[in-house]
């Protein structure tokens, strides 16, 4: 703080250890603003008038006061407005996120749904029901081996050294199952491949969220900060106010005695 009056050449400055620059008072002039409204022929025996008005140093002061303290006001509401709005876009970016997740998740489902439909459509091929042969069989017995024309030296094998052979289906089964571990496959790799998405996503949402806490961290030190510097502010503004009304009271003493005395 700079104080420069008519009588003295030199300069005063106050420089505190805040977050405010040296403030520069208007020139003041001691003669207009201080001196006493007592008549010298009384001889100090009046009453000094209190003057109910701020001199234009504590005007100056007051006014310096609430300039600084609207400027920082309308800095830190800024940096509120600016915080809320970052987190709420945050959290829309978190909301739009979890929507691609359960789309992507979703259509997999229905392509796999799909896709298998889709194959028992191309392999529509049913095992053959062994019971039409034995009835075909049945229906045509073929020749009669005690006929004339099948005689002993054209009748084969004993047909008691004959085994039956019955009709299986495991090739058909075995094709299907090949089929269905195929289609395993195909979703435990389509699994893996969507929990590789969330766990990016996770990662993503988790580094949201400690970026939020750092700007609500930040916020906080911030205005702890401004509480501290405006502590220390008004106290050095209570200190100057002290000092210049002490300083404006031994003047008035000074200047009644000296003319007292003439």
């Amino acid at each position: 703080m700079v104080v420069m009056t008519k009588q003295a050449l030199q300069t005063m400055t106050f420089v505190g250890q805040g977050i405010f620059s040296p403030i520069q008072i208007w020139e003041i002039d001691w003669v207009t603003y201080f001196l006493p409204k007592i008549d010298p022929a009384s001889k100090g025996k009046e009453t000094l008038v209190v003057m109910t008005k701020h001199t234009p140093v504590e005007e100056h002061c007051h006014m310096v006061l609430n300039y600084t303290w609207d400027n920082v006001s309308t800095r830190m509401n800024t940096f509120d407005d600016g915080c809320t709005s970052e987190k709420s876009r945050e959290e829309q970016e978190q909301a739009a996120t979890q929507d691609q997740i359960k789309q992507i998740v979703q259509q997999d489902i229905v392509n796999e749904t799909e896709h298998q439909q889709q194959g028992s459509t191309d392999n529509p091929t049913q095992p053959e029901d062994p019971s039409v042969n034995i009835t075909d069989t049945v229906k045509n017995p073929g020749p009669d081996p005690t006929s004339e024309d099948n005689n002993t030296d054209h009748q084969g094998p004993n047909p008691s050294h004959l085994q039956m052979v019955a009709y299986t289906a495991d090739s058909e089964e075995d094709t299907r199952l090949s089929f269905l571990e195929v289609q395993v496959d195909l979703f435990g790799l389509k699994t893996l491949s969507i929990d590789s998405k969330m766990h990016s996503m996770e990662s993503k949402l988790c580094s949201m969220n400690s970026n939020i806490d750092q700007m609500m961290d930040t916020q906080k030190s911030l205005k702890l900060e401004f509480g501290r510097h405006k502590h220390i502010f008004h106290d050095k503004m209570n200190t100057l106010a002290g000092t210049v009304t002490s300083s404006q009271t031994a003047l008035k003493t000074s200047i009644i005695r000296q003319l007292a005395v003439q």
